[in-house]
C-alpha cells in the first residue's frame, strides 16, 4: 500500500512540474506578444541550440521544458533529440548488487572489505547476501 502511495505522490509531483513548466512557457509567450517564440520557431539552428542547452540543465527540469516546448510546436523533433543526447551523461550513480560466497569466513570478510574500497562516485558496490559454503539454488535465485 505504501508503494502505491509513493508512486501516486511521484506522479502528482511530475505532473505538477510539467504543468508549471508549460505555464511558464505560456507566460513568456504572452509577455513577448509571441515574438520570442516566433523567432525560435523560424530558426532550426536556434531550436537545436535551445534543446541542447536544456539538456545540459542538471536533473529533469530541462527535459520537462524541452518537452513542453515540443508540445507547443516551438521545438522540432531534432531539437528534442539534441536535448536527449545532451542529457545522456546525466545518470545517477550505478549500483552493482553482489551475492558473495566463499569457502571460509576469513576469505569472505577479506573480499567484502576489498569491495568496500572499490566503490566510487559513479559505481556503488552493494553486497546483497554473503555466506560461506557451496552455492545453492536459493543463492542463484537471490542473485537473479
Amino acid at each position: 500500500m505504501l508503494d502505491l502511495l509513493e508512486v501516486l505522490r511521484n506522479a502528482v509531483l511530475i505532473t505538477g512540474l510539467v504543468l508549471i513548466m508549460m505555464l511558464m512557457i505560456e507566460y513568456c509567450n504572452i509577455g513577448s506578444h509571441g515574438s520570442l517564440f516566433a523567432r525560435l520557431k523560424s530558426s532550426g539552428i536556434n531550436q537545436v541550440l535551445i534543446g541542447t542547452l536544456l539538456g545540459l540543465v542538471p536533473g529533469c527540469i530541462g527535459g520537462f521544458a524541452a518537452v513542453s516546448l515540443f508540445t507547443h510546436k516551438l521545438l522540432s523533433f531534432g531539437a528534442l533529440t539534441a536535448m536527449m543526447i545532451a542529457s545522456s551523461g546525466d545518470e545517477e550513480q550505478k549500483t552493482l548488487n553482489l551475492v558473495l560466497k566463499a569457502d571460509v569466513q576469513g576469505t569472505l570478510e577479506a573480499v567484502q572489505e576489498s569491495l568496500k574500497k572499490v566503490s566510487t562516485e559513479k559505481v556503488n558496490v552493494n553486497v546483497v547476501h554473503a555466506g560461506t559454503g557451496a552455492i545453492t539454488e536459493s543463492d542463484i535465485l537471490l542473485a537473479s
